[in-house]
């Protein structure tokens, strides 16, 4: 669950939580399903003064009762393009393959601020944590053919924080590491790694479901239509008990995203050589 302290500290500037995609292999491309399987390493990292002991790779196998690290705040991630498993008893996708568990640095500022817990850097002010990752997963992809057999193709893995943390409130700064160029050891013969890039996006669900509730003859679109014509503190109390004006603005329903895109180009030479392979056989057959 997401730490109410640090909900409340969030109020005002994002609070930056750091992302780097390490790109491992393509496990393969399904281009009638439009999707391809990938495994990559995630790394995490953020600030919180909350931070007042050292951990190292904690948390592999679950915290011990009795860890302070088990206290600690950590990111959660989302994947909104990720193809999840209909068979209930599959695993989650993506999923984690390999854990290496929550890092921490003790900062200045935290040990003061805390009298006590680990002795702190004497390099950073704030405490920083670390989470790092390896996972296997399926996502979509949009693919376009009409370059066959030397086509180039993008594809697309996103991450999303969770929605208890809108944009204005926790937003993710992403970047690739540098990548080789990377052929049939990337995990796919077919196929070859040309680089890897990332990029920050905002999701932005401020129009989210206007189709739905302009429908006529629904009971839940009647409702909600009814309750947007309310003065504007009684809308809220309607339509989200709880909240107030002031937490149901535009801002609230927008999401800070970050891709990781593979720019991959087709080894041709594979059709090629079929082709000429099979035009030779019926050339000598006739």
């Amino acid at each position: 669950p997401e730490d109410a302290t640090l909900t409340k500290r969030l109020v005002g500037e994002p609070f930056n939580v750091s992302l780097a995609f390490v790109l491992e292999r393509i496990n393969g491309v399904d281009e009638e399903a439009f999707s391809f399987e990938v495994e990559m390493l995630i790394i995490l990292s953020w600030e919180d003064n909350k931070i007042f002991s050292r951990c190292e790779n904690a948390g592999v196998g679950g915290f011990a009762p009795s860890d302070p690290c088990g206290l600690f705040w950590q990111p959660t991630l989302l994947w909104p393009n990720a193809i999840l498993d209909p068979h209930p008893q599959a695993e989650l996708s993506p999923s984690i393959i390999e854990d290496f568990g929550l890092t921490t640095v003790v900062g200045r500022d935290a040990a003061a601020n805390s009298g006590s817990g680990d002795p702190p850097s004497k390099v950073v002010n704030s405490s920083v944590g670390f989470r790092m990752f390896r996972v296997r997963g399926t996502f979509m992809a949009s693919l376009d053919f009409r370059g066959f057999p030397y086509d180039w193709q993008q594809l697309n893995v996103t991450v999303q924080m969770p929605f208890t943390l809108p944009r204005r409130k926790a937003r993710l700064l992403s970047r690739s590491e540098p990548q080789p160029t990377l052929g049939a050891d990337a995990g796919t013969p077919i196929w070859e790694v040309m680089c890897v890039t990332a990029s920050e996006d905002v999701l932005d669900y401020t129009n989210f479901g206007e189709v739905i509730f302009n429908s006529k003859d629904d009971p839940f679109a009647n409702w909600y239509r009814a309750a947007s014509t309310l003065p504007p503190s009684e809308m809220v109390a309607e339509l989200k008990p709880g909240t107030n004006a002031d937490e149901m603005t535009p801002e609230s329903q927008r999401w800070s995203t970050a891709t990781m895109t593979i720019h991959t180009r087709r080894i041709y030479n594979f059709y090629n050589l079929n082709f000429v392979l099979v035009v030779a056989l019926l050339v000598f057959a006739s």
